[in-house]
């Protein structure tokens, strides 16, 4: 059964095929009205005793095969001829159009050819040029990434010279802290003494009796190695900074937040912690 569809829907593919069934119908119309919308009782009140009567009475070589086949040839040919002679008519006033459209602007009118060759030169101009547009705008894009890339980059190297300009001032140092020194004992221990101070312009005191124990007399801040040299003048004449006497102290720096927290000796014998705000 499919196969009999498709080589039914295979013939009426065809051109002529189709035109004269389309012609066949319309030029016999009684038969196929009669098939189709005639009771027995219409049938024989138009002078007809049966639906094979019908057919014989209208059926004719002129009628059922010449007529609908000149039909058919008719129709493929004028069709194609008038799709051509419309596409003439088009482009012939598509010409006069554009004639008179040149010649009010230059007074200079150009053949179609010609205008259609300029045309279609302007067209792929254009097209070319959307596309140099469309390239220019990705590197545009791509440009403002990698700017927005540098621009970061200098920001964060901005911040980090602030942050090493402003450690290399002692007042970097200000705050209290908690100093710590580890002696080590013979049994292979170790005693740690903890003590709270405060650094405050170049000066050292105890927390707990506020008195100044030292002054800052020497400060220097490497960023690049990360480590500081201080040099301390002592107030008193036995106190906790008295065992670095005159000599620069070289510490290693933990930094946090942009700010010294912790300052170790590199022998790990004393330690400076930077006290947490309350």
């Amino acid at each position: 059964m499919n196969d009999i569809l498709k080589q039914i829907n295979l013939r009426l593919s065809s051109p002529f095929v189709f035109s004269f069934c389309i012609a066949w119908v319309f030029i016999n119309w009684p038969i196929v009205v009669g098939l189709f919308w005639y009771t027995p009782a219409n049938i024989k009140a138009f002078g007809h005793d049966t639906y094979k009567d019908l057919i014989r009475d209208h059926i004719s070589l002129t009628y059922n095969l010449i007529l609908p086949a000149v039909s058919a040839m008719a129709y493929m040919v004028v069709v194609p001829l008038f799709g051509y002679l419309n596409s003439v008519y088009l482009a012939f006033v598509k010409k006069i159009k554009n004639q008179s459209v040149h010649g009010i602007l230059q007074n200079l009118p150009i053949s179609y050819k010609r205008y259609n060759k300029l045309a279609t030169e302007a067209r792929a101009t254009m097209t070319k040029l959307g596309k140099d547009i469309e390239e220019e705008e990705k590197k545009h894009a791509a440009a403002n990434v990698k700017i927005a890339d540098l621009e970061k980059q200098l920001s964060d190297a901005k911040s980090l010279i602030d942050r090493d300009r402003r450690n290399s001032d002692t007042n970097a140092l200000n705050g209290k802290w908690e100093f710590s020194v580890t002696t080590p004992k013979l049994n292979a221990t170790s005693n740690k003494q903890v003590w709270a101070i405060e650094i405050t312009e170049n000066a050292v005191f105890l927390t707990d009796t506020n008195e100044r124990i030292a002054l800052i007399n020497g400060y220097f801040f490497s960023p690049y190695i990360n480590k500081v040299a201080l040099q301390f003048y002592q107030t008193q004449s036995e106190g906790l900074l008295t065992d670095f006497g005159d000599r620069y102290v070289i510490f290693d720096v933990k930094i946090e937040h942009d700010e010294i927290q912790i300052l170790n000796e590199m022998n790990g014998k004393s330690e400076f912690k930077r006290m947490k705000q309350s």
